[in-house]
């Protein structure tokens, strides 16, 4: 007996150290960047011609009236970790000033999800009437000439699909296809760029292993067969849509999270790649060759291959979606539940919800989506801020644009970006706490009134500098006067602005002291932002003053 003990466990011995041969390679120090940025000039952003610039949002967290979904089910079970989304900014309702406001940043793209629980609130039962709805939509978009970018699920799904057992049952999926074939039969002449799921890991284990997103269960098994079921899904909505519509090109979306660990931490190190292997790669190894594989210990492994997949020359999609934010640090300790200790870099800014501030790894994303797929077309689909103060955001723009410019200066497929979001609203398991927006919403107003927050002007600026966009728009007239013989040395700013369609005219006037040199340009440049404060103070909020640039009149 003791002999037979003894020979088990050196099998088991055996085996462990056979696992972890190939993680050998783990335990140098941790490849993750760090930039000085004392040292780095934000003032190279230089993005092609072609670059596409845009705003992001999902339905259920904007649109209003998304009453017929899971979340919506959980609202009244676990309130808790699903708050109420109610109807939030009402988008639907305010969708054609919305888009003007969009219109107005600059953007030329905009990223937006359709609510299939909304589409077909009962097997088979198509509501026209919401089909329609989102033909204005686009329609509007497309008149402002600003170009659809549509997600097919993002995280919501009807509820008569969920009670069957949504992804969790493989003949289920059949429903997901005909839906999303639908759809682009349907928007295929106005819509170019589809995505047919956003974030599939962040939705699969929010909602299979760790308990936040409905079902809100616990098992990886359970999580593993969900994402298996979807990536083969998606392979064949490629596969069949393409055939039908060559003309459309078809995405998948997956945010990026790091998991890192400090210098000098060998063992952690291991643990923290394994992790970030499994959540970042096994899916872009699936996708590459038709297998997926993961090995949780040596006696527990993850395994699935698609024979059809395994055989194409080339990959299931036409532009890879790269949603990233943040990383974290992680090592083991025996003194915190569950073993492992996780915590953010003090170091770096942080957000309003902990995660920090971390442009190195949007370059890290993008470079190993292209050391999978070469030369693949890549959009940020998604990167933003929650940041009520505004303060971190201005920072957060312009520094993640720069990784993206540095990605573009070393030669990779970036063709645009969607900073996420368009304006406040829900966030998942948070409520309307976080504020995500470009554009603030004022939820106590019955309007639910929108305002341009500075980040905003500052990625507005960034975009008409790069598009040669003037800095005024067609309807804004600014007029500068002076005189030598002013006692005040001071100059008089008038601008008046036309708002449509009834052209009715709003006039800004305030003077500002000219300093010795008598450059009027000089010192209006030096006092910009008492300018702009004025200019924001008299409900012209809309309009930025760039007085770098002289597009204006000097009398």
């Amino acid at each position: 007996m003791i002999f037979i003990l003894k020979n088990v466990i050196m099998v088991i011995f055996v085996a462990i150290i056979a696992s972890l041969y190939n993680d050998i390679r783990w335990m140098k120090d941790p490849g993750y960047e760090s930039w000085d940025w004392s040292k780095t000039s934000l003032d190279d952003l230089v993005f092609p011609p072609s670059f596409r610039w845009g705003l992001a949002s999902a339905a259920h967290q904007l649109d209003g009236d998304c009453t017929n979904n899971q979340f919506n089910l959980y609202e009244n079970i676990h309130p808790a970790k699903c708050p109420p989304v109610e109807n939030g900014p009402e988008h639907i309702k305010h969708f054609e000033d919305d888009y003007d406001l969009l219109k107005s940043v600059g953007v030329n793209s905009y990223r937006f999800s359709i609510e299939w629980s909304k589409i077909e609130p009962s097997p088979g039962k198509i509501d026209h009437q919401e089909i329609q709805q989102y033909h204005r939509m686009i329609d509007k978009l497309l008149s402002l000439n600003i170009q659809p970018y549509v997600t097919l699920f993002h995280f919501t799904l009807p509820q008569w699909f969920w009670a069957i057992g949504g992804f969790e049952k493989k003949e289920n999926c059949v429903y997901f296809s005909r839906y999303c074939i639908r759809m682009i039969a349907e928007f295929q002449s106005k819509v170019k760029h589809w995505m047919t799921v956003n974030e599939l890991y962040n939705w699969a284990f929010a909602s299979y292993y760790l308990g936040e997103f409905p079902p809100m269960a616990r098992d990886l098994d359970l999580c593993i067969t969900v994402i298996q079921n979807v990536l083969e899904t998606h392979c064949q909505i490629y596969q069949t849509a393409k055939i039908q519509y060559p003309n459309i090109a078809i995405g998948y979306v997956k945010q990026f999270y790091y998991i890192d660990a400090k210098k000098g931490e060998p063992i952690n190190n291991i643990l923290a790649k394994k992790i970030t292997y499994l959540f970042n790669e096994t899916d872009l190894k699936y996708l590459s060759t038709g297998s997926f594989h993961f090995k949780l210990h040596p006696l527990k492994k993850f395994s699935f291959q698609t024979q059809s997949l395994r055989e194409q020359k080339s990959q299931p999609f036409d532009f890879f979606g790269v949603n990233f934010y943040s990383h974290v640090y992680i090592a083991l300790d025996s003194n915190v539940t569950g073993g492992v200790r996780i915590e953010f870099n003090k170091n770096e800014t942080p957000s309003d919800f902990l995660f920090t501030m971390y442009p190195e790894g949007l370059y890290r994303s993008c470079a190993l989506v292209q050391s999978y797929f070469p030369n693949i077309p890549i959009y940020i689909t998604e990167n933003g801020v929650a940041d009520s103060s505004d303060i971190v955001r201005q920072q957060w723009i312009v520094r993640y644009l720069y990784s993206l410019s540095k990605c573009i200066r070393d030669n990779m497929n970036i063709q645009g970006y969607f900073h996420w979001s368009f304006m406040d609203n829900y966030e998942w398991g948070i409520g309307y706490k976080a504020r995500f927006g470009l554009f603030e919403v004022d939820y106590d107003s019955p309007a639910k009134t929108r305002k341009l927050r500075k980040s905003g002007r500052i990625y507005r600026n960034i975009i008409r500098r790069n598009t040669k966009q003037p800095m005024f728009d067609k309807e804004v007239k600014i007029s500068i006067q002076s005189s030598a013989l002013d006692p005040k040395q001071s100059v008089n700013v008038s601008i008046v602005k036309e708002t449509s369609p009834d052209k009715i005219s709003s006039t800004y006037s305030s003077s500002f002291p000219i300093k010795d040199n008598n450059d009027i340009s000089s010192d209006l440049y030096s006092d910009q932002s008492s300018v702009q404060s004025d200019v924001d103070n008299e409900c012209l909020n809309d309009t930025i003053i760039d007085f770098g640039l002289r597009e204006r009149t000097e009398n």
